[in-house]
């Protein structure tokens, strides 16, 4: 028990000892969420696979620089919408109490509502992206022993994201009363970022009782 609150306390010392900043863009896209809490109390009857389905949605509608809020984009209706989805499906491997590995292909169907300027009138159009996003693998190791520990403890994990998502997603794009173009779209709902990157995640839990507990 002992341990458990001096890794939670050190975690704690470590975010308070700097200035934290949300990025907050649409660009921002899904990793998913794991946590294996109560699957190891028992490894005799553990289960060895494990599966998951994390879904996000969410609307942008608002537009701002900085933390001014752009209100006149809203009075002149040219505001940019853009709708996202992301279905996270997860496969677990528990190889024991402390270990497990994790592979997660995310499934998205977006959509991006802007306009263009004609005779002094805004014309709305919309762009779509939909398929396969960035497979990632991850390792995932609990710092305390879970059998021994099974009322609280702190897990880390360590990932890579491969670029598999297409980052060049295209679609018509209406600009003028002249025919539809065919091209890019925004990189806001582009279904990958073209780039491979290192993933790190902290989960801890405590369960006060068989009815009240915290998670983060």
């Amino acid at each position: 028990m002992r341990n458990l609150f001096t890794y939670l306390l050190l975690f704690t010392v470590i975010l308070s000892s700097h200035r934290l900043q949300a990025q907050g863009c649409v660009a921002i896209r899904s990793t998913g969420g794991f946590c294996t809490a109560g699957q190891e109390k028992h490894p005799d009857t553990a289960a060895q696979w494990q599966f998951t389905i994390n879904n996000r949605y969410y609307i942008s509608n608002r537009d701002y620089i900085g933390s001014a809020y752009q209100k006149n984009r809203q009075t002149l209706g040219n505001v940019v919408i853009n709708h996202a989805y992301t279905m996270d499906m997860a496969i677990y491997r528990i190889l024991n109490p402390r270990w497990t590995l994790m592979l997660d292909l995310p499934i998205s169907a977006n959509a991006r509502s802007q306009c263009y300027l004609q005779d002094g009138i805004y014309h709305r159009f919309s762009t779509h992206s939909f398929g396969e996003g960035d497979i990632r693998f991850a390792v995932y190791r609990w710092l305390l022993d879970p059998v021994k520990m099974p009322k609280g403890n702190v897990q880390v994990g360590l990932g890579i994201k491969l670029p598999t998502g297409n980052d060049n997603v295209q679609d018509y794009f209406k600009t003028s009363d002249s025919p539809k173009t065919f091209g890019p779209v925004d990189q806001s709902i582009q279904l990958g970022d073209g780039g491979t990157g290192i993933t790190l995640e902290i989960n801890a839990f405590y369960n006060f009782s068989s009815k009240v507990g915290v998670y983060g």
